[in-house]
């Protein structure tokens, strides 16, 4: 899909946002439109029919993967609870509905104070945040590769006779290439293109001026040392429950027999 949209559109064009959008038009163009110098699309007749059905289809699309995004990382807030990595009251699946009804009520309720919240800062008008804050949120699991990469790396060295379903080879030069990248891509969502023209030109995010960089910057740290802290808060609250799985696990004991002969056990 990304090749389709490099493949179609002018590099002017290309952006985080509406870059899809824009290749869906510019293509459904043989069927009826027209592209101006400036990169304006006007679709006529069947172009235009396909490229209703299409925003139509895209919108659902959104919908049912937004879904399936929160379910899952509901369920997984859930488990981390179970496990001693998040406070316990939250993991618990519902006997009757098999889903984490706490945690789906707790996100229902972030989200609904998060778009109170917004809609009052901005006056009604979040039209430039909006490119901030989708930028930083489809990003967040980008950033969480950082821990999770060099992980690869430190396991196999500390625990290399562990069995294994599989095993990647050169392992320390794949966990260090993508942890490289993701580094990269992490310095690239604060600092859109730093290293080449950070903040300006085609790298400004829509609706942000030159002047308001830091102002950006700050934003995008900001949130993102609060969800940091909120993990860190959540694991430090689960300690109780790390504490009760060790006592259970250690308390299990383990009675071995080896026989010697036919008339003594040990």
């Amino acid at each position: 899909m990304i090749l389709g949209i490099l493949l179609v559109l002018p590099a002017r064009l290309i952006t985080s946002l509406s870059g899809f959008l824009s290749a869906i038009q510019q293509t459904f163009t043989v069927y009826g439109g027209s592209v101006a110098k400036d990169g304006t699309v006007t679709l006529t007749g069947f172009g235009l029919f396909l490229g209703d059905l299409a925003a139509i289809v895209f919108i659902l699309c959104l919908l049912t993967s937004g879904v399936t995004w929160i379910m899952g990382s509901d369920r997984s807030l859930a488990v981390s609870g179970y496990d001693g990595a998040a406070p316990r009251a939250l993991g618990v699946i519902n006997a009757r509905f098999g889903t984490p009804v706490r945690v789906n009520l707790l996100s229902g309720a972030v989200a609904t104070l998060v778009l109170v919240m917004a809609h009052q800062i901005t006056n009604g008008n979040a039209a430039k945040d909006f490119a901030l804050v989708l930028s930083l949120t489809i990003s967040t699991t980008l950033v969480s590769y950082l821990g999770i990469f060099p992980a690869l790396a430190v396991l196999r060295h500390k625990m290399p006779d562990l069995e294994r379903p599989y095993r990647a080879p050169a392992a320390t030069f794949i966990s260090v290439l993508l942890t490289a990248l993701i580094l990269f891509g992490t310095v690239e969502l604060l600092l859109p293109g730093f290293g080449s023209t950070w903040f300006a030109g085609s790298f400004a995010p829509s609706g942000w001026l030159y002047s308001q960089r830091w102002q950006y910057f700050g934003i995008e740290l900001g949130t993102l040392l609060v969800f940091i802290l909120v993990g860190v808060g959540f694991y430090i609250s689960g300690a109780s429950t790390r504490r009760h799985i060790a006592d259970t696990t250690s308390g299990q004991a383990t009675k071995v027999v080896v026989m010697s002969d036919p008339d003594t056990t040990e």
